[in-house]
């Protein structure tokens, strides 16, 4: 039973924000559904409570990389142990060059060049293109594939040789045995490592294929049988290893191949045992481009043209995450759509969230992000303004390079996802700021306008003033107030606090959504809305 109150004829709403949500309306969607949760991410203690994300930190600026006066943006690039390697842009030079970084001591290392001529050309801007650079380590010897590496013996693919990881040695060329990539006449346009096997991906016209290199030699294909079709002509876009359930116990280990959006082929076995099996998995779906695929605990996600989906163990393409508002999927059908999903995502996982960054220009500008929690199951989002175009991993946090749509430093920068006492919150040189808005909420079932007598929010005693506002369903503001958290203590307090939101005039609403935002800090936390509604015995009419 309610408590008793002076208002006469109330009811008390309860709005506990449990994650991001593309829906327009609450009424049918789970309970705490959010229009957006930006830059805010679920607190590690509590359910449905949210505290500040931190800001990403340049770590490889690159206008400290000597021997390079201009330098371009970051083509490809990999982690192994503390090292970074990759290719970024030298502009005057018109070339990507080869490059290591140490992350502990933050030098960069340098990089013999074999052979004197470096390739490829330089990619100017990334997001222009189809194709794009892929990187894997395959014993001692990282494979990089750009689509701009020529067609000669010289070139066709690169390679650093990190067998000393102090003194790395860049060289390019083709392969060498009975397939070479001159020889059947193109470039490869990906590279994985399966079964201590580089597999390359190469896009020939009539029928693209599949090229095994011989076990831990990435540049050796000694036998013409070395290769893999699959009876069309759909274009060979990404792959990813994983493991598949075994029926009799154990796990199998498996190559996804994507064609596209049309196709994922299930590969297994190997070439030297002649076990090699293609299964074409369970829907007509896929990824266009290797970022947009990446490896989590469930499987492999991939951001298909309805959204984010995962390949589990089975080898079961699930349905899209959050369609429906059940999360986030229109805004990545919406640009699907509009222009394609050739450049469209930068994917990644940490172990608990898939990150997944929207920096096409022409369909999102400024670029964001949107992250989707494998714990507790619930997106957040738009996240920004720093975004990806490339991620990978150190030390358990996201290491990721910038997108120049969203910073004015070109470099790689640390993007952890969880908050701690010691994190930074200024981002490309500014406070983030956080935002918690609800999605519109339901009516209250008696067609009749609404007297919020009372508002009360549990936050956290930080030195921050929270901004609330009122908005109807186009978006535009109703009433606004304030509540100066610091008031219990300037941060001191540990906790959610209830905090009572007063309004100028009592607000007089029908349906309407919630929005609260504020500066970013380790101390803020936001918790559940508890609002008091009085019904009244009238409905405007349409203005």
């Amino acid at each position: 039973m309610a408590a008793p109150t002076s208002l006469r004829d109330t009811r008390v709403k309860r709005f506990s924000p449990t994650g991001a949500s593309d829906s327009l309306d609450a009424t049918d969607e789970f309970p705490g559904a959010c229009s957006a949760i930006t830059n805010l991410v679920p607190s590690l203690t509590t359910r449905n409570v949210w505290e500040c994300r931190p800001a990403a930190t340049l770590k490889i600026d690159f206008s400290t990389w000597p021997g390079v006066s201009n330098p371009g943006v970051v083509s490809v690039f990999k982690v192994v142990g503390d090292i970074v390697y990759g290719l970024c842009g030298d502009v005057l030079a018109g070339v990507d060059k080869p490059f290591a970084y140490n992350l502990v001591s933050n030098v960069f290392i340098g990089v013999t060049i074999s052979g004197g001529a470096v390739f490829p050309t330089s990619f100017g801007n990334i997001t222009t293109q189809f194709t794009l650079p892929t990187i894997d380590l395959i014993g001692a010897q990282l494979i990089i594939t750009h689509p701009l590496y020529p067609l000669t013996t010289a070139a066709c693919r690169g390679r650093i040789n990190i067998s000393v990881p102090g003194s790395p040695v860049y060289s390019s060329g083709d392969v060498t045995g009975a397939i070479t990539f001159v020889g059947i006449g193109a470039v490869p346009s990906w590279v994985v490592q399966f079964g201590q096997r580089a597999y390359y991906g190469v896009n020939l016209v009539a029928q693209p294929s599949v090229v095994a290199s011989d076990v831990l030699v990435p540049g050796t294909v000694t036998n013409a049988g070395q290769v893999l079709t699959f009876g069309n002509n759909l274009p060979l876009t990404a792959a990813s290893p994983m493991g598949l359930s075994n029926q009799l116990g154990g796990i199998i280990q498996s190559l996804m191949v994507f064609q596209g959006t049309s196709n994922v082929q299930q590969l297994t076995g190997d070439f030297a045992n002649s076990t090699w099996a293609i299964n074409t998995l369970n829907l007509a779906t896929g990824a266009a481009n290797p970022r947009a695929v990446c490896r989590t605990p469930l499987g492999i996600a991939f951001m298909s043209p309805l959204g984010l989906r995962i390949i589990d163990q089975t080898g079961t393409i699930s349905d899209p995450i959050g369609n429906s508002g059940a999360g986030i999927a229109y805004p990545f059908t919406l640009l699907n759509g509009a222009i394609g999903a050739q450049f469209l995502f930068a994917m990644g996982c940490n172990g608990e969230t898939i990150k997944i960054s929207m920096w096409d220009s022409s369909g999102v500008i400024p670029p964001v992000e949107y992250w989707y929690n494998l714990v507790r199951k619930c997106w957040s989002g738009p996240h920004g303004p720093i975004t990806a175009l490339e991620i990978d991993f150190w030390r358990g946090t996201f290491l990721e390079v910038s997108n120049l749509l969203s910073t004015s430093t070109n470099g790689i920068y640390v993007a952890p996802t969880n908050s701690n006492p010691n994190a930074g919150y200024i981002e490309n040189g500014a406070t983030l700021a956080f935002a918690m808005q609800s999605v519109v909420l339901e009516d209250n079932y008696s067609m009749a306008e609404s007297e919020l007598a009372e508002l009360q929010i549990m936050a956290s005693g930080a030195p921050t003033t929270l901004a609330v506002r009122l908005l109807n369903p186009y978006q535009g503001t109703l009433y606004t107030s304030s509540v100066n958290a610091a008031q219990v203590g300037a941060g001191a307090f540990q906790g959610l606090y209830p905090f009572r939101v007063d309004w100028p005039s009592p607000p007089v609403v029908n349906r309407f959504a919630l929005l609260i935002t504020g500066q970013s800090s380790a101390s803020v936390l936001l918790g559940d809305s508890w609002m008091r509604l009085r019904t009244l015995s009238y409905i405007v009419n349409n203005t």
